[in-house]
């Protein structure tokens, strides 16, 4: 059995859902995309959650920190704040909007997938990131 520890990749997420009070405007609601914004203290990222939901905004927030330990819950109210310090003053408008709304609930450690004896059984085949998922920054020139 492969432990955490030896799997954990140096960095967690935290991010949510928005309900915005106005909705996206119109050009980012057919140009849909999720803007990511690389920075010294982590990246930042949000999009529109979907075309139906204008109102919406799916934002997170990924960043280098310690393992916590299993079973540890912390003070989510300190992390939310921690977030707005971390990416106070980042000249994106939207992200100032998130950073106002945001609550955050949980933070998911990010870990490396272990390499798998196999690809293949039983008439099945894992192809692309089932096979081999990432990280969030690979292949961002970190």
């Amino acid at each position: 059995m492969v432990d955490d520890t030896d799997l954990d990749s140096g960095n967690c997420a935290v991010g949510g859902v928005l309900d915005l009070d106005e909705p996206l405007t119109q050009a980012y609601l057919d140009d849909p995309r999720i803007v990511f914004i690389h920075g010294s203290a982590g990246t930042f990222g949000y999009g529109g959650l979907s075309q139906s939901s204008p109102k919406k905004l799916i934002y997170f927030s990924f960043y280098d920190t310690d393992l916590p330990e299993r079973g540890l819950k912390p003070d989510m109210d300190a992390v939310t704040q921690e977030l707005r310090r971390r990416h106070a003053g980042w000249g994106d408008p939207m992200i100032a909007r998130c950073l106002d709304k945001a609550n955050i609930d949980n933070i998911y450690p990010i870990f490396y997938m272990p390499d798998l004896p196999h690809w293949g059984r039983d008439r099945c085949v894992l192809v692309g990131d089932a096979a081999h998922a990432m990280t969030p920054a690979t292949g961002q020139g970190e």
